[in-house]
């Protein structure tokens, strides 16, 4: 901002040194015009004048006394008092006076005892928010100044304050009714006082109770919504407990004064009725740590608008407690969880309630029907029964709620939420919630006794991996597998073997011939290729691409990129030359193109690079899968995808999306072996590979995602609590390969074979010899459907007293290798059934 007027100097005119009249040169009148003389102040002291750093840190010059609200004696004293905001309401006032304060947040500070209100004064340019509170019978309005300082305040949040001098309240005032007191507080410019809000230090035990509780007996004025609704609003000083119902979206609104503000509708009740709580400029944000079924308001004074529905409102009076510590509060909680069971769209598996693997091994095992199963529940209500249902399916949803996309579904802050994706934003926080199996996918299932609807059971992740036949990570990424080859599998292959030999055509064929053949697995028909040229040569197409057309192998080409242009330019001749050369029956293999193989990774000078080493940066990749795209246009490869592969740590760097935005797939590279921080045991790979998988179709923008490098070295160093083993292999190409990929996802192995010697650590399935006998099974356990455990609990009583049945929960989970005749232990009371 500029001076708002000259100093004494501007009206002087500068000269060099040495320089005098007589030797002064003649200055066009032009130059006159545009050289005006300043005011001999630098930019950096206006601005410190202007625009001065505030010192946040203070320390009291004197002794400050602590005062209960209620205590407080009007007169010069230097008092300190802590208590927590209850109300707070903002008042602009515009000024063009650079010092000025250019507002006012008057605030109420309760404690248990009674309440304070401050009023905060504030510049146009920044924003407030503040709090209130109050007491039984005394109030102390405190008037908080400010010019540069922002004080991010919220209802319900503790704060202390320092003043030097209490005064008799005003006429008119803030709530005047019930504060003859207040005081004045400007910080930023008087030392001798201080306004603080405690961030870090705050338990949620201090002043959290309502004024005038006492316990064991009832508090004055306290109805339920239905009877404020009914006539209660006319009593002075009513109050209700209600519990947060859900937080609507923040909405901006403008007046007619042109001035926006945000508004939120907070949806209340208890156990008699329903309100919409509304909240308007800076206490909107109030609302966003306020948690569904667990939060609880206790409202003094509101305002309030009946028409078809209740609008409770705050007003100069309202106080609001958050969460008080009383048992009717406590109360209130349990009975609106109680509620949030019966209407949460997609609840969590009650894992701890079962013992599922004891279950699955016990040697008593037992067969229920539906109409059994509904003759237990009722006569034992606060039993848990463990056991077998044989059920049909009835029908499957997945085709109509993918389109309706609601594939994945969960709840937050209230609010049910749908997608496709893996997670989607809660519109009341915006925070990104992880999605599971919608329910209703599985229709009605029914034996001969009865039957249980669709989207009444909750299953664990086991159960939709045996019914579906795919985990959530490979039902959520359905288009990854939407191409004319159907879902493929292959493995990893180098221009290379592993002592540094170039790889012939005879060689590729020998290869492709192998994975194709493989014991235990119907066949790996595809192959991904790092480059393009073939070794040895500047850009003829590689050995591999023929090798591919003889054994009709289909390929994920690779162009190399982390050497710069001028391999690209080679990469992309060796290319066309290729298409030239073989035409369709080349370019009919073809799957798609990577650009690139781990360049984010390894590029050192990148941030977030893992590899020092060469590498390229997105938008180099970016331009790179452009060229390729222009070049492969007008042939017959015209049409295929172009993307990229890297580690699934690079895609997740949000510095990235560049490079994700330009290509039309991705490929995930993920080793839980070498990932030593994050208990990398071969018993959690699975659920490590899962995670990172389903972190990179978070952010892959809609776009397939496919496996390009997975696997578990069969000896090699050990890595934290990763130790390489054939049988350590074995059970990730279960856990991993069978379950999470093969059939469901396209995938490429790493690798097949170590030919001619074993590197360290060895990744290959059949290690150096050409044999189609692998090192250790892969073959992958079938899946079965027929009689799958079904575990039941229904809650009995609750602690209230209150008698309820909650619907059948039971958790399908398919095991292979039980058994239909046996009977499975159930909890107590121990019972058998003849079957």
């Amino acid at each position: 901002m500029a001076p708002q007027s000259a100093s004494i100097q501007s009206f002087f005119k500068s000269s060099k040194p040495g320089t005098s009249l007589a030797h002064a040169q003649p200055v066009a009148s032009s130059q006159i015009q545009t050289n005006k003389p300043g005011d001999g102040f630098t930019a950096a002291e206006v601005e410190a004048v202007l625009h001065p750093v505030i010192d946040e840190s203070w320390v009291p010059a004197q002794d400050y006394e602590e005062f209960e609200i209620a205590n407080i004696v009007p007169g010069p004293k230097c008092v300190s008092i802590q208590g927590r905001v209850a109300n707070f309401y903002d008042q602009n006032m515009p000024s063009k006076k650079p010092r000025a304060a250019k507002g006012c947040v008057k605030i109420i500070v309760k404690d248990d005892s009674g309440a304070l209100t401050v009023s905060v004064y504030m510049l146009p340019s920044q924003s407030t928010s503040d709090e209130r509170a109050c007491a039984d019978e005394i109030f102390l309005k405190v008037r908080l100044w400010y010019a540069n300082c922002t004080y991010n305040l919220r209802l319900g949040q503790l704060v202390s304050i320092w003043t030097p001098h209490v005064s008799n309240g005003e006429h008119g005032s803030f709530a005047s009714s019930q504060a003859p007191l207040f005081t004045s507080i400007f910080p930023e410019r008087d030392r001798s006082c201080h306004f603080m809000i405690h961030e870090n230090s705050d338990e949620g035990v201090l002043c959290k109770t309502p004024l005038g509780y006492r316990e064991g007996q009832p508090l004055a004025g306290l109805m339920t919504l239905k009877n404020f609704v009914d006539g209660g609003y006319d009593v002075i000083d009513g109050r209700m407990l209600v519990c947060v119902k859900s937080v609507g979206a923040r909405k901006k609104i403008t007046n007619k004064k042109g001035v926006a503000n945000e508004l939120v509708n907070i949806n209340i009740f208890d156990d008699t009725a329903e309100a919409t709580l509304t909240l308007w400029g800076p206490s909107a944000l109030s609302a966003c740590t306020w948690e569904p079924s667990k939060t609880i308001l206790f409202i003094s004074s509101p305002g309030w608008r009946i028409d078809r529905r209740t609008y409770i409102s705050l007003t100069s009076s309202t106080l609001i407690d958050i969460d008080p510590n009383i048992s009717d509060a406590e109360w209130l909680r349990t009975y609106a969880e109680r509620l949030t069971r019966h209407t949460n769209i997609n609840p969590p598996f009650p894992y701890k309630s079962f013992d599922l693997q004891t279950a699955r091994e016990s040697e008593n095992q037992i067969l229920f029907t539906f109409a059994e199963l509904d003759q237990f529940i009722r006569s034992s209500p606060d039993s848990t029964f463990t056991g077998y249902l044989n059920v049909m399916i009835t029908e499957i949803n997945i085709t109509t709620l993918h389109r309706r996309h609601q594939l994945l579904s969960n709840e937050h802050c209230g609010h049910p939420l749908y997608s496709n994706e893996l997670t989607a934003k809660c519109k009341n926080c915006e925070k990104d919630v992880i999605l599971e199996i919608n329910p209703k996918i599985l229709g009605t299932v029914c034996d001969e006794t009865g039957a249980l609807a669709g989207g009444k059971r909750i299953m664990s992740s086991e159960a939709w991996e045996a019914i579906m036949f795919a985990k959530l990570l490979a039902l959520a990424a359905l288009p990854a597998a939407s191409n004319a080859f159907g879902v493929l599998k292959g493995f990893n292959y180098g221009s290379t073997d592993a002592s540094g030999v170039v790889k012939d055509q005879a060689r590729f064929e020998q290869e492709f011939s192998t994975a194709q053949n493989l014991v235990g697995t119907s066949g790996f028909n595809s192959a991904r290729l790092y480059t393009t040229i073939q070794g040895g040569t500047t850009n003829s197409p590689i050995s591999a691409i023929p090798a591919a057309i003889s054994t009709q192998t289909s390929l994920l080409l690779g162009i190399w990129t982390s050497a710069g242009q001028a391999i690209v330019d080679n990469e992309i001749a060796a290319l066309k030359a290729a298409i030239s050369q073989y035409g369709t029956a080349f370019t009919d293999l073809i799957v798609a193109v990577s650009v690139g193989s781990e360049d984010l990774y390894r590029n050192s000078g990148y941030p977030g690079a893992s590899d020092p080493g060469p590498g390229a940066n997105p938008d180099v990749l970016a331009n790179y899968i452009g060229q390729v795209k222009a070049a492969i246009a007008g042939t017959s490869a015209e049409g295929r995808l172009v993307g990229h592969v890297d580690t699934w740590t690079a895609f997740v760097n949000s510095s990235n999306n560049a490079l994700i935005s330009a290509a039309d797939f991705l490929g995930v590279d993920a080793y839980p072996y070498y990932e030593s921080a994050n208990g990398n045991d071969i018993s959690n790979a699975a659920n490590l590979f899962a995670s990172a998988y389903s972190q990179v179709v978070a952010v892959a923008q809609g776009k397939p995602v496919w496996v390009t490098e997975a696997g578990w070295p069969v000896s090699g160093p050990t890595v934290a609590q990763a130790v390489a083993s054939p049988e350590n292999a074995r059970s990730f190409w279960t856990s991993v390969g069978c379950n999470q990929l093969f059939d469901k996802i396209n995938v490429w192995w790493f690798q097949l074979d170590d030919y001619p010697t074993s590197p360290n650590p060895a990744f290959g399935v059949i290690g150096t010899a050409f044999s189609t006998t692998p090192l250790f099974d892969l073959s992958c356990p079938a899946t079965t459907l027929v009689t799958p455990i079904i575990s039941i609990k229904v809650p009995g009583a609750s602690s209230t007293g209150d008698s309820h049945l909650t619907p059948v929960t039971g958790s399908l989970v398919g095991d292979p290798t039980a058994q239909p005749s046996r009977v499975v232990s159930h909890r107590k009371p121990r019972r058998r059934i003849a079957v």
